[in-house]
């Protein structure tokens, strides 16, 4: 690995995926998975990995007023778990993510940079510096 690293957010996405599969598969699949995350951990390529509960709540609305159960997106589309990896690039954190023993049963994996600034207050933070003082 690169003496510089980035940390990057690998979402597990979509629900579901064991149900098409007999009992045994469905635990050697997860056996597999657990199995990747510790070597990875191992190896110091990732710093924690997490499954997530079914049951959450979805906050909204001005100041949080609105609080409903959740999550309601498609199934396939809810994020089951999540893995924080160090990589030297997109590219290098994209052939982690590539290496996932459950992709094959129909999950995606979301890999993202995570970044000490929300690209929003970036952008008002540089429009703000060409304003005439």
């Amino acid at each position: 690995m690169h003496s510089e690293h980035s940390e990057f957010m690998l979402m597990i996405v979509g629900y579901g995926w064991n149900e098409a599969l007999p009992p045994d598969e469905a635990r050697q699949a997860i056996d597999q998975m657990m199995e990747w995350c510790h070597g990875l951990q191992k190896q110091g390529t990732v710093t924690s990995f997490s499954p997530l509960a079914r049951m959450g709540k979805i906050v909204s609305g001005r100041k949080g007023s609105v609080v409903l159960d959740g999550p309601f997106a498609e199934a396939k589309e809810v994020v089951g778990g999540y893995l924080i990896v160090l990589a030297g690039s997109l590219e290098e954190a994209t052939a982690i993510a590539q290496q996932c023993p459950i992709l094959e049963h129909g999950i995606t994996i979301d890999v993202r940079p995570m970044v000490n600034e929300c690209s929003i207050a970036q952008k008002l933070r540089e429009e703000a510096a060409l304003l005439p003082a």
